[in-house]
């Protein structure tokens, strides 16, 4: 018997696709065609992106319907990975709101609390790199502002999610991510359509601008 409590949460996950052409507006229009769940196509530095927001009872439901769906539209279609969501010091700054010496002091734990997430990586001459869904959960533990509301996946989850896709996917990407496990029914709820954010190096499809009232 399925449990009424179960609470539905928002979750907002990237998927790096391939084998679809999204300056394409009919396949734009495919995308957006089903009106139960959010998607936002963007080329962000080449890479086709689409970024979903769908309510689910947990992260893999949420990911499995996404696929799911885009499979069923796009039968030829490539789910290359589940893209983490990676910031640096001047990204955060930006997210935040805040000044890039705060985002470096509480780095240095020279102000604030001495918890700052560590950065998954090192590029360049020293550049810090951190997943955003590690700092989200740090400012909203700590009751900081700049925090996002919907539910980010850990990079646990996405780590899990992207092996699902290696052992599924098998190169028939018609058969992608064929379900072990059932759906949660109440996977999918219609949510408010957000405003689309504007950023150097992003680009959107002409249907999905003026879509949002851009």
């Amino acid at each position: 018997m399925k449990d009424d409590t179960t609470q539905v949460l928002p979750y907002l996950f990237t998927l790096f696709v391939g084998g679809i052409d999204l300056a394409s507006e009919t396949t734009v229009a495919r995308l957006l065609d089903d009106g139960n769940i959010e998607v936002y196509p963007a080329v962000i530095g080449g890479k086709p992106l689409l970024t979903y927001r769908i309510a689910a009872e947990n992260s893999y439901d949420a990911v499995l319907d996404a696929v799911g769906r885009l499979c069923c539209a796009f039968p030829n279609v490539q789910i290359l990975r589940v893209e983490p969501d990676l910031v640096n010091i001047t990204d955060i700054a930006a997210r935040t709101g805040r000044p890039r010496e705060t985002i470096r002091a509480w780095a240095l734990g020279t102000r604030g609390k001495k918890d700052f997430p560590l950065p998954v990586s090192v590029v360049g001459d020293g550049i810090r790199i951190w997943d955003w869904t590690s700092i989200n959960s740090w400012l909203r533990r700590n009751e900081l502002n700049g925090y996002d509301e919907d539910n980010l996946l850990t990079r646990e989850e996405i780590d899990e999610l992207n092996v699902m896709l290696v052992r599924k996917l098998c190169g028939n990407t018609g058969k992608a991510f064929q379900q072990s496990r059932p759906m949660s029914e109440s996977s999918t709820v219609k949510l408010r359509k957000p405003s689309i954010i504007k950023a150097a190096g992003v680009t959107y499809p002409k249907s999905v601008l003026s879509g949002s009232g851009a």
